[in-house]
């Protein structure tokens, strides 16, 4: 068993995939772990498909656009602007984590690994509103048009 570490090239490239990065440690982790957790992610042990996404932001966008399934845990501010409020951001974190097959997910976690949707602007934080964010130029599949 090969027990070195290396940093999956594509994630030295792209800092926003988020399903290779060791939250807890906030290193790389190595490529056969990666393996384990990616085929985690692909197969949800309770038979519920995983959202259309593989990228956290994917995910919120999923939780924003079908509402019924997941009520009161995100709400569109804005629609028509791509602005949403977390209304229980714990909740949305835990229902993350257990998606992504890790129990120990929580909000701070969340948001950081969402930070890194901003340079690619495909997240915007909406200034001087806690839990408000925004789906920046790059997003997409939030608008009513938009959606796959």
């Amino acid at each position: 068993m090969n027990t070195e570490f290396r940093c999956h090239p594509v994630f030295q490239q792209l800092p926003f995939m988020w399903n290779t990065l060791d939250l807890e440690s906030n290193d790389c982790i190595n490529s056969e772990e990666m393996g384990r957790k990616e085929a985690a992610v692909k197969s949800d042990p309770e038979g519920v498909p995983a959202p259309r996404g593989t990228h956290l932001w994917e995910f919120i966008r999923d939780v924003l656009l079908d509402s019924d399934k997941n009520p009161g845990l995100l709400k569109w501010e804005d629609r028509s602007e791509g602005v949403f409020r977390f209304l229980k951001s714990e909740a949305v974190a835990q229902l993350c984590g257990k998606k992504k097959n890790n129990s120990s997910m929580t909000y701070e976690k969340l948001s950081r690994a969402m930070r890194y949707y901003y340079k690619q602007e495909i997240l915007e934080r909406v200034d001087d509103r806690r839990l408000v964010y925004k789906f920046g130029k790059n997003a997409h599949g939030w608008k009513h048009y938009d959606q796959l």
